[in-house]
């Protein structure tokens, strides 16, 4: 893969007769024109979020393997690292691997009405379930009254917001660049947050003012599902720059499927990806088929460098994030993000540990 640098970016889709292609205009850093080609050989899911044309060369490619897992398509001697990889097929979550908190006692973020638990952190029929089951009777806490008791958090009708206890991991080992696939099924149900993402190890910045969202999945009601994934998302001021994005992808500060399909998600699992080379890119796919490409500085806010990233896996319920402002209210029921195995690889040379 060549090495690019963007300033700018923009591009359209353009069809005629049996040809189709794709333009971008990179600024006055660099312009192309990528013709249509025949679809590559092997399978291809059918995604219909996605369009139909070819990615320019520059997007790295992935080949299918034998068992239906997906490796980039380069000459590279890529290694699987134990640390970060997980079958879950043992009785219990290996916890020299993996913490079940973002930190001691923090058990989640922002206005989310759950509360993480060990428990719920369940390993079944050889796969990971991280399962948000809602507890009867119990509401989210939005700080004290005056006479010390808790002061329940409120939807716009008053009514209180219902407490439930989830699950998460967190890697315990540090990376930097890294190839990742995870294979997954997706619940649904109005304030399901389900989310596929990395902050880094605390440092001279501060933890967390760096934050990668590799795929994010939201809930927002019947015939409301948005997969605002493939996109990076930082809490600091290192800039990023969108280099590629299949064109069905709304360009928004985050990139965003406006209308896909829930059925895709979590009628059966699919498999994930997300490439992070040294030249600072990092290339995100859906079964093999790239969907987004991005270029960005793994820097904390005060320009130093971190010396890795933990990757989190987490179920979050409700919040106003997906509830509208609070003013929807959330599906009850007990939700499953059912993972079926983590696969991470390095270049030899690569950052792990600190």
């Amino acid at each position: 893969m060549r090495k690019i640098e963007v300033t700018n970016f923009a591009g359209e889709l353009k069809s005629g007769g049996l040809l189709s292609r794709r333009t971008f205009a990179f600024g006055a850093v660099m312009s192309l024109t990528v013709p249509a080609a025949p679809a590559a050989s092997g399978p291809r899911v059918d995604m219909p979020f996605t369009s139909a044309a070819v990615p320019p060369t520059f997007v790295p490619k992935f080949k299918q393997l034998a068992d239906g897992s997906w490796m980039p398509d380069d000459e590279a001697a890529w290694l699987r690292v134990e640390q970060l990889s997980d079958e879950f097929d043992g009785a219990s979550i290996d916890r020299s691997k993996w913490a079940l908190r973002y930190q001691a006692g923090w058990d989640h973020f922002n206005d989310e009405f759950q509360r993480y638990r060990d428990e719920n952190v369940i390993l079944r029929a050889g796969g990971l379930e991280l399962t948000a089951v809602n507890q009867p009777g119990l509401f989210v806490d939005a700080g004290k009254n005056p006479d010390r008791t808790l002061k329940p958090r409120r939807y716009t009708d008053d009514t209180v917001c219902p407490l439930f206890h989830s699950g998460m991991i967190r890697s315990l080992t540090p990376h930097k660049y890294v190839y990742e696939e995870i294979m997954a099924k997706l619940p649904t149900g109005l304030g399901v947050w389900a989310a596929w993402w990395g902050i880094p190890v605390k440092g001279p910045g501060g933890a967390p003012n760096l934050e990668w969202d590799f795929a994010e999945w939201y809930d927002f009601g019947p015939n409301q599902w948005q997969m605002e994934g493939y996109n990076i998302s930082m809490h600091g001021t290192q800039p990023r720059q969108l280099v590629w994005a299949d064109p069905c992808f709304a360009r928004k500060p985050r990139l965003t499927v406006p209308g896909a399909p829930k059925t895709y998600f979590a009628d059966g699992p699919h498999r994930y990806q997300r490439l992070w080379l040294p030249d600072d890119t990092i290339t995100y796919a859906i079964d093999g088929v790239p969907v987004a490409m991005y270029k960005f500085p793994w820097l904390y806010n005060n320009g130093s460098t971190p010396v890795g990233m933990g990757t989190i896996l987490n179920l979050a319920i409700g919040g106003s994030t997906v509830t509208k402002g609070l003013a929807n209210k959330v599906d009850l029921a007990t939700k499953i993000f059912r993972i079926e195995y983590i696969r991470a690889f390095q270049k030899p040379g690569c950052v792990l540990g600190a």
